[in-house]
């Protein structure tokens, strides 16, 4: 059985401002110490015409702590493969216009316009002297999020798979070169990319899962992300097995990067978030301890718009998170 305990840690929340206060309240409710932080605060590296907006909890941050968290306390972080300038806006939605400023975005990644920009943000990650870096390349690449997604467009059926895939593997490289062998390389996905079908930028149809797939030389986990929404937990398990099982067949460690209860999730009954949180816990715990498919890492969500763990869930579903993550 896997140690879901020591392998636990908190994506600490979409508001930078709280992002350190929800590290400590979750270490004094669960009583006791977590092993990885991972958050939505920016740090934003300028460039000429661009920035990199990461998702990841600032060293300086979690620095703070030293004298109370775990020494092995590591930050997850999102690092997106493509980025656009900040004063510009963002490309989003559907349309093959988009999709074509998407392929640019991605295409100068690939072709190292951003490189300084990566090598900046990375040293100063670098300067707060962790044991590892866990870092999400691509975030949730296979979501229309722009700029770093690579779905295709409904009126251009075919993705920008080949360029995400060369972004991932150049980004990697880059990364490799000033964490070396303290780097964790995640690709995440959500739980649906198992299940959703494109056809790719060379007219074959794969999941998304697969399409996005860097090889196995750029990645050690596979992890995705996990939410209970309005979708039944048998639903979940599916999806769940299937990112799992992609991790096991590529021989790399698995990893929930984010789980928890969205707003939707939050109006189903509490025997049915209950139920999630007891399927969770099994589910994490029925992994294998080492190798091929393994628990690398599982982070719970703790503070989302509607659904702040300490706030807005109900008290019986916070015990029981508390009953099975806890001290």
């Amino acid at each position: 059985m896997a140690n879901v305990k020591t392998t636990m840690g908190i994506y600490t929340g979409a508001k930078a401002s709280e992002a350190d206060n929800n590290l400590v309240r979750m270490e004094d409710f669960l009583d006791r110490r977590l092993a990885y932080a991972g958050g939505n605060q920016d740090q934003r590296i300028e460039g000429a015409a661009s920035s990199i907006r990461g998702q990841f909890v600032n060293p300086d941050s979690i620095r703070k702590f030293a004298s109370r968290t775990a020494p092995t306390l590591t930050p997850i972080t999102a690092i997106q493969l493509a980025f656009t300038n900040p004063v510009g806006t963002t490309p989003d939605g559907q349309g093959k216009e988009k999709r074509a400023v998407k392929r640019a975005l991605l295409t100068k990644t690939v072709s190292g316009q951003n490189d300084d920009l990566y090598k900046r943000c990375f040293d100063n990650m670098a300067s707060a002297g962790f044991d590892r870096y866990f870092i999400r390349f691509g975030s949730e690449g296979d979501i229309a999020w722009p700029p770093h997604s690579f779905m295709p467009m409904d009126d251009h059926p075919r993705g920008n798979d080949d360029l995400y895939r060369d972004a991932f593997a150049h980004v990697v490289t880059l990364a490799r070169e000033v964490f070396e062998d303290k780097l964790t390389s995640i690709y995440t996905t959500t739980a649906f990319a198992g299940q959703l079908k494109m056809v790719c930028a060379d007219g074959r149809v794969r999941s998304k899962l697969e399409a996005g797939y860097p090889g196995g030389q750029y990645v050690d986990v596979v992890g995705c992300d996990l939410y209970l929404a309005k979708d039944v937990i048998r639903k979940l398990d599916e999806r769940a097995k299937i990112t799992q099982g992609f991790a096991f067949n590529r021989g790399k460690q698995f990893a929930f990067d984010e789980w928890g209860i969205t707003p939707d999730g939050r109006k189903t009954t509490s025997g049915n978030q209950i139920a999630f949180i007891r399927w969770m816990h099994q589910f994490l715990d029925g992994l294998p301890t080492k190798g091929a498919g393994s628990l690398s890492h599982h982070s719970l969500f703790a503070e989302w718009a509607q659904s702040d763990f300490f706030d807005d869930y109900l008290a019986s579903v916070k015990w029981e998170v508390k009953k099975l993550f806890g001290g």
